[in-house]
């Protein structure tokens, strides 16, 4: 799948693009077998920030059955966030602890957010209550 073009929305509207993106739920069995999309590939479930942190969002059913809201992240290469990850300057650690602060302010959710995993791509995933 080609990687959306980077489009960076200031923080309001991606509060409301936030609740857009939860409207649909994805079966994720569905989505693995190419009956659904993939979510992150659609423009309402891409939300890209000012300072180039991109986060996907999704709401899914797992194929045991519970309703999940999934995150993923990754970094616009051009921005200063990039670099300073790249460089050390921010951790992994603190990286990882942005991208859950920023879910929390585009949410107001306080519910756990669980890391499920690092793709190959170096995108971290997690799972979170609805």
């Amino acid at each position: 799948m080609a990687k959306r073009p980077y489009e960076h929305e200031p923080r309001e509207a991606l509060r409301a693009q936030y609740a857009a993106a939860l409207e649909p739920l994805y079966d994720q069995l569905s989505v693995a077998s190419e009956r659904q999309p993939v979510p992150s590939g659609l423009r309402p479930h891409v939300l890209d920030g000012e300072d180039g942190l991109r986060l996907m969002v999704s709401r899914e059913q797992t194929p045991d059955g519970r309703i999940v809201i999934h995150l993923s992240a990754s970094i616009h290469p051009a921005s200063a966030l990039y670099w300073n990850v790249r460089a050390g300057i921010v951790s992994p650690q603190d990286f990882l602890d942005s991208v859950v602060a920023r879910w929390r302010v585009l949410s107001d959710s306080t519910a756990r957010a669980r890391l499920i995993g690092i793709s190959q791509k170096g995108c971290p995933h997690w799972f979170a209550g609805v």
